[in-house]
């Protein structure tokens, strides 16, 4: 779900972590400490704590060539 590097979650696998739920129970601290603060920015930002910008979706334009009659 959050796509971390295959070591991320192996490291995870190790400690028993298996869930989402086991992993947002660890101290924020004690994760951030050994896995950093990009992990947890991501784990905040999936749960709204953390503001998620993203670019503004544009429209396309519409294709508007000539109408061929269906016969």
């Amino acid at each position: 779900m959050l796509r971390w590097p295959e070591e991320a979650n192996a490291r995870l696998l190790a400690m028993g972590v298996r869930t989402l739920g086991e992993l947002l129970r660890l101290p924020r601290a004690g994760f951030a400490k050994r896995f950093g603060p990009a992990p947890l920015a991501d784990l905040d930002r999936l749960l709204g704590r953390r503001a998620d910008p993203r670019r503004r979706l544009a429209r396309r334009e519409r294709y508007r060539g000539p109408c061929r009659s269906r016969s």
